[in-house]
């Protein structure tokens, strides 16, 4: 039986990848090692939240995986010409075929402020992956009053769980 003690799941000391209740998913293993991490600043910013290894991304071949994170900003401006968006971004090489992107984007508008966390679900391609940035990037390309970002998660499937760190940050 998985045991979740507040931090990761796990069952006969192995990760497990998703724990259902009544139907409904209520964890997924989070894949981004040190993830417990917030940018926190004004805005035009970016920094390295987490890690993430080829040979793990390897794994999630074929996979449709979600990507999430924590966004929390007040009063949004944009200057012209400038992307007006807030989000997570990593890219991954593949032996023949031009880098992925693996992300989730929040466009912003101006005077707006929110609080939540956004995600967005995509598949990997069935290609070995030969590289990649290894590190987990928030971008704020947009100025703000207060910004944090922060607690990436990249689980599999199409449904986004609470933050938790990966398995591998607390066995």
């Amino acid at each position: 039986m998985p045991t979740i003690n507040g931090r990761a799941c796990v069952a006969n000391g192995t990760p497990v990848d998703k724990v259902f209740s009544d139907g409904k998913q209520v964890y997924g293993r989070n894949y981004i090692q040190n993830s417990d991490n917030y940018l926190i600043g004004a805005g035009k910013q970016q920094d390295i939240i987490g890690d993430i290894s080829n040979n793990t991304l390897n794994k999630l071949r074929c996979k449709q995986v979600t990507i999430s994170v924590d966004v929390d900003y007040t009063n949004a401006r944009h200057e012209v010409g400038q992307p007006c968006r807030v989000g997570i971004e990593f890219a991954v090489a593949h032996e023949s075929s031009p880098r992925q992107y693996i992300g989730a984007w929040k466009n912003t508008t101006a005077g707006e402020s929110f609080s939540g966390r956004i995600s967005q679900t995509m598949t990997f391609k069935d290609e070995p992956i030969i590289s990649s940035s290894a590190q987990i990037w928030v971008y704020e390309q947009d100025a703000f009053d207060t910004v944090s970002m922060g607690r990436p998660k990249l689980e599999i499937g199409t449904t986004f769980t609470d933050w938790t760190p990966a398995p591998e940050d607390v066995i």
